[in-house]
């Protein structure tokens, strides 16, 4: 019985003496970033391996508590946010105390690695001090899998106090406060920092790391925040005010006839310029006069308006509550189109010279010059004087364009019984003077022998109220007499009124 128990304390002796080496003997690494890589992205930039100590803090503390280290965690990040990084070759053969990395999925760590691939790998190095003691951070760029060496410092540095001061958000827009981090290390118990604004005092502070708020900025600018302590250069950071001006929106849409909806509702203010969007200026004008101006206010941002006809321009600036103005271009332009213009023309006056027949007894029949004797009577060319009036619709065609028909009548002076009536029809290009054009006019239809299809020719120049009011000339020439215009045409003028 003694034999078999002193028989097995030997075999456990045997097996503790062959497995101890094992467990500690080195583990040679040829490759990086697999499976077991401590972090999921590479660690590209400066700023990856920054962000990767502050985000990961809790997994890498596992890591260091497990190795038995005798600094914090703390002091490593605050080492990353402000600390010199620099890069390093790990060359085949490197002795690397232990590295960190994943056992399915947990943090966890390798110790006693040599590096054995063909190459040399890129690592971030990042030096800090904790507790007495210097540590260098090595942390591979493909996988992570860091480690730390560590060194008693020979003699404990203090360092002296110094405030570092970061913007949380250098850029705020007009009536925005900007909060000012600042970040102290090593002060002396019961230190304070003195803060100035632009150069003045903006009182003092605990010396420990905490967030100080200034503004809100009434105008665009930059403003100048400056830390100090006794016995140390004072440290500067710069808040950039932005104006952040408001945006202006306009659409205008046909409601019914000539009468539009005009939306500025998609008009904003800037969400962090306190007070919101105040109003929006709108004018209409035509060929830059203006028609009307107005102001709309929130919540109500459309009205209806009655415009007159014609290539029309709205044009809106939005405006907030700090007293900004938008700078983009806000406008919209149409052509006011009604269903169509009526005319009426009074004053026509001119005269016309017309062949017509004459029988003996007609007034005007006399004999001598210019006469033409045959069995229906004497052919004679008259020169009248004439006046008269007009009235008609102009449906618009075009953008330039509109369809003139109307009916008027002529008054002879000299010939009673050549009073008669007429009707025209004819395209008008529209320009901004004026209009010109031409058609047929059906002339002297209740006379038989001056009875014609003529050529008309007519235009009209602006006067007064926008082209309402125009001076109007108008010119015919009988088809058929084409060969003998010079005494067969009719001319003659007046004023012609629109609504």
């Amino acid at each position: 019985m003694k034999l078999s128990v002193r028989f097995t304390l030997f075999l456990l002796f045997i097996f503790t003496v062959i497995a101890l080496p094992a467990h500690a003997q080195q583990h040679n690494v040829k490759r990086l970033g697999t499976g077991d890589a401590f972090h999921g992205s590479v660690l590209k930039t400066e700023d990856n391996f920054r962000n990767f100590v502050r985000l990961r803090r809790g997994d890498i503390d596992v890591v260091l508590q497990k190795w038995g280290w005798h600094g914090t965690v703390d002091d490593l990040v605050r080492a990353a946010e402000t600390g010199s990084v620099t890069t390093e070759q790990i060359q085949p053969g490197t002795q690397i105390p232990f590295m960190a990395m994943r056992h399915r999925g947990k943090a966890d760590l390798l110790r006693e690695i040599v590096w054995s691939g063909k190459k040399p790998f890129e690592a971030w190095v990042l030096e800090f001090q904790s507790n007495g003691y210097t540590y260098r951070f090595h942390a591979p760029k493909v996988c992570a899998n860091f480690w730390i060496e560590e060194q008693k410092a020979a003699v404990a540095q203090v360092e002296q106090a110094r405030a570092a001061i970061t913007l949380s958000g250098a850029d705020v827009c007009v009536t925005q406060s900007a909060r000012v981090r600042i970040n102290v290390e090593n002060v002396p118990s019961g230190g304070s920092i003195q803060l100035t604004v632009d150069g003045q005092d903006a009182g003092t502070v605990p010396a420990t790391s905490g967030e100080k708020e200034f503004g809100p900025f009434t105008s665009p600018g930059q403003h100048t925040v400056t830390a100090t302590m006794a016995g140390i250069a004072p440290v500067s950071a710069t808040i950039n005010v932005k104006p952040c001006v408001p945006v202006c929106a306009i659409t205008v849409t046909p409601v019914e006839g000539k009468t539009y909806t005009v939306d500025v509702s998609g008009s904003s203010s800037d969400p962090s310029v306190g007070g919101g969007l105040k109003s929006v200026s709108v004018e209409i004008t035509r060929n830059g006069a203006p028609l009307e101006t107005f102001e709309l206010a929130p919540p109500d941002l459309k009205r209806d308006v009655k415009l007159k006809s014609g290539a029309i321009t709205a044009r809106a600036v939005a405006h907030d509550a700090a007293g900004q103005s938008s700078t983009n271009v806000c406008e919209a332009t149409l052509e006011v189109v009604g269903k169509e213009a009526m005319f009426f023309v009074a004053g026509f006056g001119g005269k016309e010279r017309l062949r017509q027949t004459l029988q003996p007894g007609d007034e005007g029949f006399v004999g001598g010059v210019d006469e033409d004797l045959s069995e229906a009577g004497l052919q004679v060319s008259q020169c009248d004087p004439i006046f008269g009036f007009e009235f008609g619709v102009l449906p618009k065609i075009g953008e330039h364009a509109e369809l003139e028909l109307s009916i008027g009548g002529k008054i002879n002076t000299d010939n009673s019984d050549n009073n008669s009536i007429y009707a025209d029809a004819a395209i008008d290009g529209v320009f901004s003077a004026g209009f010109f054009g031409g058609g047929i006019s059906f002339w002297d239809l209740t006379e038989e022998d001056t009875r014609n299809v003529d050529l008309l020719v007519h235009g009209g120049f602006n006067l007064a109220n926008e082209g309402r009011v125009q001076l109007i000339i108008e010119g015919r020439a009988p088809f058929k007499e084409f060969d003998d215009i010079k005494n067969n045409y009719m001319l003659w003028g007046g004023i012609r009124f629109r609504f």
